[in-house]
């Protein structure tokens, strides 16, 4: 999801790109455009033959929470960031991006959440994640030029995943279900800032932790009803008590059929933001999408696609499927509302 958006960045601005990726790259406009090497993070030797000859790394691969990859979150994201490394550190590398994730805060006793907020992981994924930071952070204090970039909840044209269930529920006119009342600080990023960051970071040979994230939100339940609007559906956020339903919702988890885990319902009705001002000062980087822009922009790419739970696309790049959550959100999208001028329903 996020590597397609970076990749189309960096070939439009005239890099020579290879891509070492263990699912298919899922864009044929991109193919003939790039050095596409088809391999497992995990195969040290397989990262090594990629990484021969290049100049510049940007390390996305990850095992995401909606995997619940047991094992398989240390196995990618400590033990392929640890490949990553090792192969840059030989071939000499310039510059090393490696993409970290929010949860590694966990759930912070205070917000906003600044590059010096203690690490508290949430989650075996958490966990994974911050292993495999640390794998970075041991390098760049051995000599390697790198930069972690931590970024918020990413959102853009193409992510589905637990988002799909937010998207049907708008299309077909349904409440908007939020664990919580949403009347909480919460911010997003998109996918096309979040490469514009790490292509910044990667650019200024940036060595450090930053914090990426948009200036532009408001609550979740106000941006997301702004959202209804924008697209031309009648739903409303309508929230659910969290001690009433996170009990719930971890039980659907355990029991695998729900597509939320940990890292969503232990989050998702709390303020979560980040303050950005370490990039904005080290690297001069400003995000440019609101809360509201990158939702209207994603949601009516989902409209506009058909979508399959059956991809060998990422996690974040197929759809979901809902378990017993579809009992309470209803059918999926119709296609009603589209924020297009051919449809009587946009505005």
């Amino acid at each position: 999801f996020v590597g397609v958006e970076l990749v189309s960045h960096l070939v439009d601005a005239g890099h020579n790109i290879r891509i070492l990726d263990i699912n298919p790259i899922g864009d044929t406009s991109l193919e003939e455009k790039i050095d596409f090497v088809q391999g497992d993070i995990r195969d040290l030797s397989t990262v090594k033959a990629a990484m021969d000859g290049v100049g510049k790394v940007f390390n996305l691969a990850a095992m995401v929470p909606l995997t619940r990859a047991g094992d398989q979150f240390y196995a990618v994201n400590v033990g392929g960031t640890e490949n990553v490394i090792r192969a840059a550190t030989e071939a000499n590398v310039e510059h090393v991006v490696h993409l970290s994730s929010s949860a590694i805060y966990g759930v912070p006793a205070e917000i906003p959440i600044t590059e010096k907020t203690p690490v508290d992981p949430l989650g075996e994924y958490g966990r994974s994640k911050y292993a495999g930071e640390l794998v970075v952070r041991h390098a760049i204090e051995n000599g390697l030029s790198a930069a972690i970039i931590r970024p918020r909840t990413i959102i853009g044209l193409g992510r589905l995943g637990i988002f799909q269930i937010l998207f049907d529920m708008i299309a077909n006119d349904r409440p908007i279900t939020l664990l919580g009342s949403g009347n909480h600080d919460f911010q997003l990023v998109s996918n096309r800032d979040l490469s514009s960051a790490m292509m910044t970071a990667s650019a200024k040979n940036a060595s450090g932790i930053y914090n990426v994230g948009t200036k532009k939100f408001t609550t979740m339940r106000e941006d997301l009803n702004q959202l209804a609007i924008q697209v031309g559906s009648k739903s409303k956020v309508r929230g659910v008590p969290a001690w009433f339903a996170r009990p719930a919702l971890r039980i659907l988890d355990k029991l695998k059929l729900s597509p939320f885990v940990d890292w969503h319902y232990d989050t998702i009705d709390k303020p979560y933001w980040f303050e950005t001002s370490k990039i904005e000062y080290d690297l001069e980087w400003t995000a440019n999408d609101s809360n509201v822009e990158m939702l209207v922009n994603s949601y009516n790419w989902y409209i506009e696609n058909s979508i399959s739970t059956d991809s060998e696309l990422s996690a974040h790049r197929a759809g979901v499927s809902q378990g017993l959550i579809r009992i309470f959100t209803g059918p999926t999208a119709s296609g009603r509302h589209s924020n297009d001028p051919s449809n009587p329903l946009s505005k």
